[in-house]
């Protein structure tokens, strides 16, 4: 059985999730603010589509002010991270954490630090507390 997707469940494409990830680094942004500089968009069309997509999916919404719509999104910044963690580890690594883990540790991404934060959040978790720490 599905479940069913809530609200910023859908899975998005990398350039909804490079919107998005401006709209959350701006708080609120307008077409042009996003084609002006969030990235390589062909188009300013081509930004108006992607927000219309986003809205469509519940992840922003927009409000007019003057002559322009200013966009900001609607699902909190952690609830999307999760979101777009669970598509990551699920679609690229067959739902294994563990293979997440390995990657960041065998292409250096994780430093030292890094690495020392996963042994105490591991150790917090394995005596029944959460991780916490970000």
């Amino acid at each position: 059985m599905r479940r069913r997707r809530s609200k910023g469940d859908e899975p998005l494409s990398r350039r909804e999730r490079q919107v998005l990830s401006f709209l959350y680094a701006k708080g609120e942004a307008s077409a042009a603010d996003v084609f002006g500089e969030a990235g390589n968009f062909p188009t300013y069309n081509a930004v108006r589509s992607t927000l219309r997509v986003l809205e469509a999916k519940g992840h922003v919404v927009h409000e007019k002010r003057g002559r322009q719509y200013l966009y900001r999104p609607t699902v909190a910044r952690e609830t999307a991270r999760r979101s777009w963690l669970a598509h990551l580890v699920q679609s690229m690594f067959g739902g294994s954490a563990t293979a997440l883990v390995n990657t960041l540790i065998d292409e250096r991404i994780a430093t030292g630090e890094d690495l020392a934060r996963l042994e105490k959040l591991i150790r917090n978790a394995r005596s029944g507390g959460r991780g916490g720490a970000r």
